[in-house]
């Protein structure tokens, strides 16, 4: 059955209805392609363990369509408008921009011609809107994916751009008209403004990269047993955790295949008590994971964050000397399988004497036993 054109656009030029007409009949497929390739983009994102701020798709609305053929005096709208499916991938830092961007590549057919990069397109002189514009489609997985056939010849649009980028964006483009004809010193303030966001991309992608580089080291230096060189933060505790996964069979037993840290200020809480419970180095804290810990930790804890993992050991190692020294008195309760893990132990008798002298309750975790969120962290 074809569809119907709203009254409103038949008494425009028979070029124009001829577009709105494709559109019509055309959008519905492209809904269904926009559907496709955010699933994609998600599943892509999280192989290759890009973290990402936003990702949001859609499907351009009849009135945007007619508004751009309009606006650009497309000659031929149904071949050059190429963003009536389009995707939005918001990253952290700029280096994440040219990742997400090699993997679309290697995913999708990207056509050069036709994906511009507002940042060189700027030159040398100026500063402003610098997303990446990638116009895909579907590339040879049409051929031999049944399901994908409809999608043939549709391309679709996918903005990649920094957390940065993006604030200037929706700041420039928002409600102030900001990208508009402005007076000559209000233009020259935003220029500063746009250099200075610019500046501080680079200076976060600078700083995300020397993590990473420190990170190998620290890698690099367990495998080499020269951890003993490596002194405990948070970052060398969360490669220490990857370089041993493997090593601590029991982790995956209970369900930590990968790094899941809780809040930043929490892990910044349990390394603080790491220190002060006297361990200085990577060498030492491996030493607290042994493996009996380990295995009478997995009999009774299946889950767990690793601020919890690490706070057990302690107290496994040495319950008095955790409570009496390095306890932070930010966290308040033990669920019943620590209070069970660590009366394995000492007894259930001792723990509930450490829980009463302490102020402990146990049972599973409430939102109030963290401070930070009103009463606890």
């Amino acid at each position: 059955m074809p569809r119907v054109i709203p009254k409103i656009y038949r008494s425009k030029g028979d070029s124009f209805l001829k577009s709105i007409q494709w559109y019509v009949e055309a959008r519905e497929r492209y809904e269904r392609l926009t559907q496709h390739v955010e699933k994609q983009l998600k599943e892509l994102l999280k192989t290759h363990d890009i973290p990402y701020v936003l990702l949001t798709a859609r499907t351009k609305s009849l009135d945007s369509f007619r508004a751009k053929v309009q606006r650009k005096r497309y000659a031929n709208p149904t071949k050059q408008v190429t963003d009536i499916s389009g995707a939005r991938i918001v990253v952290y830092v700029e280096s994440d921009v040219h990742r997400v961007g090699k993997l679309l590549k290697s995913e999708f057919r990207v056509h050069p011609q036709r994906s511009p990069d507002k940042g060189e397109e700027l030159g040398i002189d100026k500063v402003g809107y610098r997303s990446k514009h990638f116009v895909c489609d579907l590339g040879d997985r049409i051929a031999i994916s049944e399901d994908l056939r409809d999608y043939a010849g549709l391309l679709f649009e996918i903005q990649v751009r920094s957390i940065l980028q993006h604030a200037w964006a929706e700041i420039a483009w928002g409600p102030y008209k900001l990208s508009g004809m402005l007076p000559t010193h209000i233009e020259r303030e935003l220029n500063l403004c746009a250099g200075r966001l610019e500046s501080v991309d680079r200076d976060f992608t600078r700083i995300v990269k020397a993590l990473h580089r420190y990170g190998s080291k620290v890698i690099a230096a367990i495998d080499s047993e020269h951890d003993d060189l490596i002194s405990i933060n948070s970052v060398s505790v969360e490669y220490f955790f990857k370089a041993r996964q493997e090593k601590y069979k029991e982790l995956v037993a209970m369900g930590i295949e990968e790094i899941k840290w809780w809040y930043p200020w929490v892990m910044t809480d349990v390394i603080s008590e790491l220190l002060v419970f006297g361990l200085k180095t990577i060498r030492e804290l491996d030493a607290l994971l042994t493996q009996a810990f380990m295995v009478a930790f997995s009999k009774f804890v299946k889950s767990c964050d690793y601020a919890s993992l690490l706070r057990n050991a302690m107290m496994y190692h040495d319950i008095k000397y955790y409570f009496d020294t390095a306890w932070s008195r930010h966290w308040h309760r033990l669920n019943p399988r620590e209070f069970a893990f660590l009366s394995s132990k000492y007894g259930e008798a001792v723990v509930w004497n450490v829980c009463e002298k302490h102020r402990l309750n146990v049972g599973e975790e409430d939102w109030s036993d963290f401070v930070g969120f009103g009463i606890g962290i």
